[in-house]
């Protein structure tokens, strides 16, 4: 059997600019012709090459931040089609503008990527754009809270000034205790008549009413 070449140090430096610039590590190991689990394994044995490729895998990530703040902030310049063609630049006569090619130049529109945007604000500031936090919820079920709620059982010894930030519970129902329409709030109108009032009542209140508290 023929013995897999050694991935010495000039290829693991040349492994982690491929990486720096792809950000792919199969792309990386074809280049340097190795096979993913080498890769890996010098990972773990070599902290100075992990150090590099961690650095790498960085420089990967910065250029995709850099594309979506060109996408989403500064937009990218998209030509504009009319029935299938595309339509040229043209002058203050009325002519087609050339380029240094002597082909028409394009009519462009600048377009804006909003998904990108929300993506990036997400991502630098969580606490803020994140809408949602999923937690676990009764029998090992996902519960998403779409705000955060400090809950705190009611005790005689509380005082009134504890209580003015906090939702507090008077009643946790079991596991299998079935709820009743309106319990939390004592609402017993059927469902038809309260979903204009559930989608309108957005407040931690009311949601931890629907959440089975009692606040």
């Amino acid at each position: 059997m023929k013995k897999a070449p050694e991935f010495e140090w000039d290829r693991r430096e040349k492994f982690c600019q491929i990486i720096a610039l792809t950000g792919n590590v199969s792309e990386a190991c074809r280049q340097v012709n190795i096979v993913r689990s080498t890769a890996y394994v010098t990972r773990k044995k070599d902290k100075v090459f992990a150090d590099l490729w961690d650095e790498a895998e960085e420089t990967a990530a910065d250029a995709v931040e850099a594309e979506m703040w060109r996408r989403g902030v500064d937009g990218v310049d998209r030509p504009v089609v009319y029935q299938g063609e595309i339509r040229p630049m043209l002058d203050a006569n009325g002519e087609k503008v050339l380029g240094e090619d002597g082909m028409p130049v394009p009519l462009t529109i600048k377009e804006y990527s909003d998904p990108l945007l929300i993506q990036m604000a997400k991502a630098k500031r969580p606490e803020k754009f994140n809408e949602r936090l999923q937690v676990e919820g009764v029998g090992g079920g996902n519960l998403i809270v779409e705000h955060v709620i400090s809950l705190k059982r009611r005790t005689p010894e509380m005082a009134e000034e504890e209580l003015e930030d906090v939702t507090t519970i008077d009643h946790v129902p079991d596991a299998d205790e079935p709820r009743q329409i309106g319990e939390a709030g004592g609402d017993h109108r059927e469902p038809a008549e309260r979903v204009g009032e559930i989608e309108d009542d957005n407040s931690p209140e009311a949601r931890a009413r629907r959440l089975g508290f009692k606040g």
